[in-house]
């Protein structure tokens, strides 16, 4: 236990207990002696202290069970210093002068981690502690979702909620749901059961998944979430060997795998599935004109649609047939443009060039376009090439300086309302014509006084209408803030369609278009390209004596309990689940979680994402200690005080994230560190970094108070 800086003398040993065998089968076999990491390696990396789940008991395993013992690893002894600190062998010393080699360093501890990564591969049922978020890393799924899809606070659960609160850690969970895979790792696996869909358990609803077990000769399929007995339909069925093990286990990817698809029947679908649409608002003002905003955003849209000229060379250069296009096939675009009127394009590719029309009622917004709005990037290319070309020039001839924003979006909703899609939106200055048009609400005063908790939410019914029909209608949006000269452009209101629909901001404080244009271009490219569902619901499911208490993230959820509805989510995106105690975990069995996205693919297909989590059961809190994810307490905490700007002032979050730094090292000082000189400075194994991480949350622009408060 050196790796904690706690002595284990004055412990007494814990309770062993006979480990009930209700976890899956996986067929490892028997593992080689792990590579001896290099020194300074943080514990955890290099091999692993006990197999993943309840391995403190270190129950001999039966073959074939993916718990096999390991010994811990040993401290090294030729480490120096600065190593033994960084793996948890040394304390620092706060009275007198502090070697700054010492010192925890987060670049340090992740280059570490890093260099080890390079050449071993992640296996996500033999470790206890994940890679750390920030560095490159090959997850081998062994029935454990990938650290990249979901993360435990704490990878080892205490038994009670008594235990878990002389933590003083939240016990939370990180999603993201559709995270990129490096190349190398194996590609998510999609499943087709036909009209039945994938099995599920009849009480609690749970997906097929690794943990599961069968029973009756594979009659009887036993939920490892509520323990129901579920009947196996006969098209499902297939016998099972004497250890209770499906002899066609290793042919079915969803007992093997923590992260499945599946595709769903006609009963998941909320309307039918069709290629994802993307709807590009280019704002036209006078604004937008002067700081030539718009040639940048039609830079970045070609360059999402069909790449650079660079590119196209290449490939001919080469002799290679062109791409078929950045965007997944059934994908379809639209282009709308607005100032004081919002301008709709007919792209249809039987046409020569685009034909606009002009919609004025910005009262009661409405498609004037039956056909042409939305196209084939490829079959219309020449046309959307030569649209984007002639905009800037288009445009210069008539100077509004006021954009309506709010009938562009609402014209955009009812251009998606029958199918979704994604909307990307520019915009150069405070909208203010229209209905819907906003004011200068921040006068630079807010700071610390009760008018800021105002200035960082929106009152404004239009926009919240707006934001809640997007999501019913399976609508998200991206804005492209670009804030010439540092303007006032009201964030916490425009951004909280994006805040409700699953989409993004990206802000551009003082816009220069010679220095901004690439970065612009850039990140529209990026937010086309990256992998995009929409019309999605998420619902995340957890074993008997746990319950979810919140979410935190970008969604809407009408009612406690009920499923999160998102109009689209993208790889990028990831939310918070935080759990509470409703009873006493046993400690035979390991805690499961499962989160379910049903979302529709870009390409048109109706699918659920099943993500399967395991943790292990202890008895007390400090194997918990041990196998804590600093990243993922991290960002739960960075989340849940988020989602307190509306109720809380910006001083009263700063302290809420000092104070709960304060009460972990304190608690962990306290309960799991030993007799130590009050002078001295104990820090949690993998905590080692927590504080400076902390820190700089509060030093971010989200929390740490500005003038323009709501600009940021």
């Amino acid at each position: 236990m050196g790796g904690l800086a706690v002595s284990s003398d004055g412990y007494a040993p814990q309770k062993v207990h006979k480990k009930k065998q209700r976890h899956a089968y996986h067929d490892l076999g028997q593992p080689s002696a792990p590579p001896q990491p290099p020194p300074g390696t943080p514990q955890g990396y290099g091999s692993s202290q006990g197999q993943f789940l309840n391995a403190g008991q270190m129950q001999p395993q039966a073959p074939g069970s993916p718990y096999m013992g390991q010994s811990p690893a040993q401290p090294m002894a030729h480490m120096s210093p600065a190593d033994r600190l960084r793996s948890g062998e040394e304390m620092v010393a706060t009275q007198g002068r502090v070697d700054p080699e010492q010192i925890p360093s987060i670049p340090r501890s992740r280059d570490v981690a890093a260099q080890y990564y390079l050449t071993q591969v992640y296996p996500t049922m033999e470790r206890h502690l994940p890679p750390p978020a920030a560095i490159p890393f090959l997850a081998h799924d062994q029935g454990n979702s990938s650290p990249k899809f979901a993360r435990l606070t704490l990878n080892k659960l205490p038994s009670t909620s008594e235990s878990l609160a002389s933590t003083a850690l939240p016990l939370g969970m990180i999603l993201q749901p559709l995270a990129p895979l490096q190349e190398g790792e194996q590609p998510v696996p999609v499943l087709d059961f036909g009209d039945a869909g994938p099995p599920r358990c009849r009480r609690c609803r749970t997906y097929i998944n690794p943990f599961m077990t069968f029973r009756s000769g594979g009659n009887k399929l036993v939920c490892n979430m509520c323990n129901f007995p579920n009947d196996v339909a006969p098209e499902y069925f297939a016998p099972t060997d004497p250890s209770g093990v499906r002899v066609d286990r290793l042919q079915r990817p969803e007992l093997m795998l923590g992260t499945c698809e599946f595709l769903v029947p006609k009963e998941y679908w909320a309307k039918e599935p069709v290629g994802l649409r993307w709807l590009f608002l280019i704002d036209v003002s006078q604004v937008s004109l002067q700081q030539k905003l718009i040639e940048s955003v039609c830079e970045g849209i070609r360059h999402a649609l069909y790449g650079d000229e660079l590119e196209e060379a290449e490939e001919e250069g080469d002799g290679t047939e062109p791409s078929a296009g950045k965007l997944p096939a059934g994908s379809k675009v639209g282009i709308v443009t607005y100032d004081k009127e919002v301008h709709f394009y007919n792209l249809s590719a039987s046409l020569s060039q685009a034909q606009m029309m002009v919609m004025t009622d910005l009262e009661e917004p409405f498609v004037p376009l039956g056909e042409g709005l939305f196209v084939d990037p490829q079959e219309s290319k020449p046309i959307i090439s030569s649209l984007l070309d002639q905009l800037p020039t288009l445009m210069s001839r008539v100077k509004a300086p006021e954009p309506a924003l709010l009938p562009t979006l609402n014209a955009a909703l009812a251009a998606l309302a029958n199918t979704g899609g994604k909307v990307l939106c520019a915009l150069s200055t405070l909208p203010t014509w229209g209905p819907g048009r906003l004011v200068v609400r921040d006068d630079g005063k807010g700071l610390d006084t009760d008018t800021e908790k105002k200035l960082l939410s929106t009152e404004h019914p239009g926009f919240k209408k707006t934001a809640s029909s997007m999501v019913t209608a399976g609508v998200g949006v991206d804005f492209f803030l670009a804030a010439t000269g540092g303007q006032y452009l009201d964030i916490a209101t425009i951004g909280h369609i994006s805040a409700l629909t699953g989409g993004e901001v990206f802000l551009y404080p003082n816009f220069y278009a010679p220095r901004d244009h690439t970065k612009l271009a850039n990140e529209i490219k990026h937010a086309v390209t990256r992998e995009t569902g929409y019309q999605a619901l998420m619902k995340v499911r957890c074993s008997n004596g746990l319950q979810v208490s919140s979410y935190h993230g970008n969604f809407l959820q009408l009612t406690f309990g009920a499923d999160l509805e998102i109009g689209t989510i993208d790889a990028d995106k990831a939310m918070a689940v935080i759990f509470s105690y409703d009873g006493k975990l046993d400690t035979k069995l390991d805690a499961h979680f499962q989160a379910a996205l049903l979302y529709t693919t870009a390409s048109g297909q109706r699918r659920v994402r099943c993500i399967n989590i395991v943790a292990g059961v202890m008895e007390g809190a400090m194997e918990s200690m041990r196998t804590v994810d600093q990243d993922a307490v991290v960002s739960v905490v960075a989340k849940e005080a988020s989602s307190r700007l509306a109720d809380k002032s910006l001083k009263d979050i700063r302290a809420g994230i000092t104070e709960k730094t304060i009460d972990i090292l304190a608690g962990y000082r306290k309960n799991f560190s030993g007799s130590h000189p009050p002078g001295q400075l104990v820090l949690p194994e993998n905590l080692k970094e927590f504080s400076m991480y902390m820190l700089g949350l509060i030093k971010s622009r989200a929390f740490k108070g500005m003038i323009n408060l709501s600009n940021y």
